[in-house]
């Protein structure tokens, strides 16, 4: 393709391994370490950034298995409105500011006081995702980060 359009002037990269591999690849076969500009996806580049600030803390983990593992408790039940949005193991924290809002808004439909009737919505949400309230300092926090990385994004 290049032999007809010409040399690139720049390469757009998701980061992924196999543009990496084929870039580097490009420039050993013609002699250009660095003539080549490659421009990261800044989607990716923030992806990146929240993966490595968040990935390893314990909030981010109990998150993950709270919610995660009580949307399997969701399926085939009057609650199946309130499922959490899916998100990919490989681009998940591309997406991540949607489930977090999704959190929000469950931690908000379970904070009414008192017993919830048996088969009820909220009773179900409850039994779903046990202690999700209690995480909800960490999800305002990781909320907050990626509104303020999402409006970045949005400026650049």
């Amino acid at each position: 393709m290049f032999g007809k359009a010409g040399r690139p002037a720049a390469i757009l990269s998701d980061q992924g391994g196999d543009l990496q591999k084929e870039i580097r690849l490009y420039r050993e076969a013609h002699h250009c370490k660095s003539e080549i500009t490659v421009i990261n996806d800044l989607g990716r580049v923030i992806a990146n950034a929240l993966k490595f600030e968040f990935k390893d803390t314990v909030g981010y983990k109990r998150f993950m298995t709270i919610v995660y593992g009580g949307a399997s408790r969701l399926r085939q039940t009057q609650a199946v409105a309130f499922m959490p949005p899916s998100l990919s193991k490989k681009g998940r924290f591309q997406g991540i500011s949607k489930s977090l809002k999704w959190a929000s808004k469950v931690i908000d439909t379970m904070a009414v006081p008192g017993q919830a009737p048996a088969d009820s919505t909220l009773a179900l949400l409850r039994q779903a995702f046990p202690k999700l309230t209690r995480l909800q300092p960490f999800i305002e926090h990781f909320e907050m980060t990626t509104f303020i990385t999402n409006e970045v994004q949005e400026l650049l």
